[in-house]
């Protein structure tokens, strides 16, 4: 079936045994797709159905925000789903591992939440900026006449 083959070309692709880079780009792109959202991965979606129905059915679909939760259900859910997803962390750290730090950043900056970082950042940047601009100015002042008439 079309689930056994892309799970098959998962597997080859986390062993390292896939010689095309064509091929390799695609399995990467429907791993990515399968982590935003949890339909897109039919043997995962298949596995944990049920505990999707029961835990994660509230969560909006997309963004992996069900298979969020479905990881945050830990042992509550069957044991058909916790063994797809221990071999799905798997695969994904084959796939982020093979992306290095700029695979990593990458979902980071696409997320929906990325927004609050860089204001995070952008506001502890000002921060650091003004403190630098009012100390230099402080340091900067000429003495007080009255400081420097003591000096005399």
């Amino acid at each position: 079936t079309g689930m056994d083959q892309e799970n098959c070309l998962k597997l080859l692709y986390q062993n390292g045994k896939l010689e095309d880079g064509d091929c390799k780009e695609q399995v990467k792109r429907i791993i990515r797709e399968g982590q935003a959202d949890i339909h897109a991965d039919r043997a995962l979606s298949f596995a944990c159905q049920v505990d999707v129905l029961k835990y994660c059915n509230d969560i909006p679909i997309g963004s992996g925000k069900q298979l969020q939760c479905l990881l945050s259900m830990g042992k509550s859910v069957t044991s058909e789903c916790q063994n797809i997803l221990e071999k799905r962390r798997e695969l994904w750290q084959s796939v982020y591992n093979a992306y290095g730090v700029s695979g990593l950043a990458s979902p980071v900056l696409r997320s929906t939440n990325n927004g609050h970082c860089l204001r995070s950042i952008l506001l502890f940047s000002s921060f650091i900026i003004m403190t630098g601009l009012i100390y230099c100015a402080y340091v900067q002042q000429p003495y007080p006449e009255i400081i420097i008439n003591d000096l005399k």
